[in-house]
């Protein structure tokens, strides 16, 4: 198993995690769309959904294809879950699902979603931007 602080968009991890801590309500409950979106659109990490299975919740989440690991950034959600849990892809804990697939991509297409994410991602690179000065 590689070590999640090796991994090379870890950094933007714990960046993007921190920010959606500011600057979501309630975050990380019932943000897992959002977060996977906003996840790909800053790491290209693709999005997966199905389900958490311990609580059989619909969940969504990212997927490094090259080192075949799922990337859950709201997973603490969860009761004695992480902030940022890295797992390989054979987890027993989450479980993809191509009909939910289909429902997610059906729900994120969506205008006030799309504007959501987009405002989202906007203000993540300002902030970027200025940390960087």
């Amino acid at each position: 198993m590689i070590p999640k602080q090796s991994l090379p968009y870890y950094p933007e991890l714990l960046a993007l995690r921190s920010f959606l801590e500011r600057e979501v309500a309630d975050f990380p409950t019932w943000k897992c769309d959002q977060t996977a979106r906003i996840t790909h659109l800053i790491t290209g990490l693709e999005e997966v959904s199905g389900r958490y299975v311990p609580d059989d919740d619909l969940h969504t989440w990212n997927y490094d294809p090259e080192r075949k690991l799922y990337v859950d950034l709201c997973q603490d959600q969860y009761p004695h879950r992480g902030k940022i849990v890295v797992m390989p892809a054979d987890t027993p804990l989450l479980k993809k699902e191509d009909v939910t697939m289909k429902e997610y991509h059906a729900l994120t297409t969506f205008p006030p979603f799309q504007r959501k994410i987009s405002d989202l991602l906007g203000a993540y690179l300002v902030s970027q931007s200025t940390q960087h000065r």
